[in-house]
């Protein structure tokens, strides 16, 4: 009797977990993750290759739950977190973090993280950007992964000069006419200053092979973003002594 009683609460206790196993929320395989980011990537006539990479209310709330003072490089980071991974305890992985590198120690720590995921290959990678390693990042946005960046505050003239110009670009359909364009109007040297106040935050989120020009996503106040393209010489003037941050997931 006592064995057929234990026997029976086991198949209670084991049938128990079952249903909880099927309750659970199901995580991403490696797999699914990388198919799901590869989903964001539009190619265009142009040639354009862009990542769709918008911030959420949902994103902006669980943020401002942290109680942090607006710090609009923390605010993206956040953001590229959940992009990366929306099932992510972005919070408890900000909240523990030192604040003495805006972007380093995050960044650096998204290894384990992902291996632990079950990834076999994870591979992080911080270049100055002297040079800029323009197969690299085609590389990362081909796989669907935006290319943090960390630099000096933006020039507001340089933005405001190329935001002009992208809004031109919009309007000239035949790439090959555009670059008849850039190469005719460069932007004036003045303009191509590093130091400023515009962008907390910047993200290379896209990029033209031909016309040699990348999709740039800065970070204002208050979950603002804008969008504008600069060509590769004019992105390293940005940069300055700032860094590019490559991601490589397989």
């Amino acid at each position: 009797m006592k064995y057929i009683c234990r026997t029976i609460l086991l198949l209670i206790i084991s049938f128990s977990t079952l249903c909880g196993q099927d309750n659970a929320p199901k995580r991403e395989r490696p797999e699914e993750l990388l198919a799901r980011l590869k989903r964001n990537l539009v190619k265009y006539e142009n040639g354009d290759v862009c990542l769709e990479m918008k911030p959420s209310k949902f994103c902006e709330d669980l943020f401002n739950s942290i109680n942090r003072n607006g710090t609009g490089v923390w605010e993206a980071i956040f953001m590229y977190l959940l992009y990366l991974d929306p099932e992510m305890d972005a919070k408890s992985y900000i909240e523990g973090l030192e604040k003495k590198s805006w972007i380093q120690p995050w960044f650096l720590g998204l290894r384990e993280y992902f291996k632990r995921m079950g990834f076999k290959r994870v591979k992080t990678e911080t270049l100055i950007a002297k040079r800029i390693p323009d197969r690299a990042i085609m590389d990362c946005i081909d796989e669907g992964m935006p290319v943090p960046i960390s630099t000096e505050s933006i020039s507001k003239f340089f933005t405001e000069a190329l935001t002009q110009r992208s809004a031109l670009r919009k309007e000239t359909a035949n790439i090959d006419d555009w670059i008849a364009i850039l190469k005719k109007s460069p932007l004036p040297r003045d303009v191509q200053k590093v130091g400023g106040d515009m962008g907390e935050g910047a993200f290379i989120v896209g990029y033209n092979k031909k016309s040699k020009e990348y999709l740039l996503k800065i970070k204002l106040h208050q979950w603002e973003f804008i969008e504008y393209w600069a060509t590769s010489d004019e992105m390293q003037k940005v940069l300055g002594l700032g860094k590019i941050h490559l991601l490589t997931l397989q």
